[in-house]
Order: C-alpha cells, then sequence, then structure tokens
C-alpha cells in the first residue's frame, strides 16, 4: 500500500493522534505481516525482556493471563515454556482465537499489547479490558506514546504512526487519565520497545 496516503491529526488539548479516514481493517490485516513471526531466538528474547517487566509488576507463574490481541499466539507459547500454563488468548482477526467466550472471564493479568492503537472505539476496547481484569490485578497496556512522535517529522516515525493500521494514538497522560477514570492504578510506566531485547536483571520466580 505505499502508494496509499493516510492523514492524522493531532488533539490540541490532550495531544493525542487520529486517523482522519474510516479505515477498512478487514482489508489491511489480510496478510499481515507481523502474523508471519516466529517463535525464534529474538522472539523469546523480546518476550524475556518483556516478561520480567510484568514480573516486576506484580505477575508470577501462578497468574492467570489473558493475552487480547494475541495474533498467532507466540506470546502464550512463551509463557508456557517458563510454567506460565493458565492462560487463554483472544484475537479477532485469527480463527484459531477468535472465540469471545474466555472474555467473560476475569484473570489475574491482561495483556493487550499493541492493541488499544488498532480499534475504531478504544474506549469501549478499554471498558472491555477492565472487566476481564480480577479486583487487585493487572492489565499491561503496550501502545506508542504521541507525544513521542513528530508530525512535522512523520517519515522518522512510520514504525509508531504504523499507517493504516493505527487508528488512534494516545498521549501517556490521557490513557492514564483513561485508566484512572475506570477504577485502574498506574503500576509502572516502561518506556522501552516492545522488541527491545535489553537484558533485565533476574526476577525471583521467572525461570
Amino acid at each position: 500500500w505505499q502508494r496509499e496516503q493516510c492523514t492524522v491529526w493531532r488533539c490540541s488539548h490532550c495531544q493525542s493522534i487520529h486517523s482522519r479516514e474510516r479505515v477498512d481493517l478487514d482489508r489491511y490485516y489480510r496478510g499481515y505481516p507481523f502474523r508471519r513471526r516466529q517463535l525464534d531466538g529474538f522472539a523469546r528474547r523480546t518476550f524475556a525482556s518483556y516478561l520480567s517487566k510484568l514480573f516486576r509488576a506484580g505477575m508470577n507463574s501462578s497468574s492467570t493471563v489473558l493475552d487480547y490481541g494475541c495474533s498467532e499466539g507466540l506470546l502464550l507459547q512463551f509463557l508456557a515454556e517458563q510454567g506460565v500454563r493458565d492462560t487463554a488468548g483472544y484475537d479477532a482477526y485469527v480463527e484459531a482465537f477468535d472465540d469471545r467466550a474466555v472474555l467473560s472471564a476475569a484473570y489475574d493479568v491482561v495483556i493487550a499489547q499493541d492493541v488499544i492503537e488498532h480499534v475504531e472505539d478504544p474506549l469501549e476496547l478499554l471498558d472491555s479490558l477492565v472487566k476481564c481484569v480480577q479486583p487487585g490485578g493487572l492489565l499491561a497496556l503496550g501502545t506508542p506514546r504521541a507525544e513521542g512522535i513528530d508530525l512535522h517529522q512523520a517519515a522518522k516515525f512510520t514504525h509508531s504512526l504504523h499507517q493504516p493500521f493505527h487508528l488512534h494514538i494516545f498521549s501517556e497522560q490521557s490513557l492514564r487519565t483513561l485508566c484512572e477514570l475506570r477504577g485502574m492504578q498506574t503500576v509502572a510506566i516502561p518506556r522501552r520497545h516492545i522488541l527491545d531485547t535489553h537484558a533485565q536483571p533476574a526476577t525471583p520466580g521467572f525461570a
């Protein structure tokens, strides 16, 4: 789709970025390149770095986990390898994980990595995610930070803008406010990219 153009606009109040045009997501998700990932050495290193953050935030090997937007389920496979086996996955675009029945349960940890920026109604999604979290549980939202994107140098931020897939990119403060209005409390805000393989200190209970 390199010949196509997309328009985004930034809210002058909260600094969040939004897509102006309506997007036929089904069309673009056919052949979505991230679905071709494999659970290889690179993926395992990125998942290990990511899980170390979750363990420091309160997750442990006995936690029940929902991966919302799990794609082909690679993180779920990695969790099982690490001894975290009470897991479920949901992804509306992947037949193996499109059963919404898993959303009727409540979990100790709900992961939504690179999801909220992809949906037409992010507030509806956020409400659904919060309902899936046990009282005292953990909701892990991963998404680009709108204030970190300079629209005057859009080519430098191709991956964060990720058009036409990213419909709503929140500023950090606006997303924190939306979560707090739903009774959530911020535990931590790691700012490293999800694909970062940066080595993390050993975490007790994390194999």
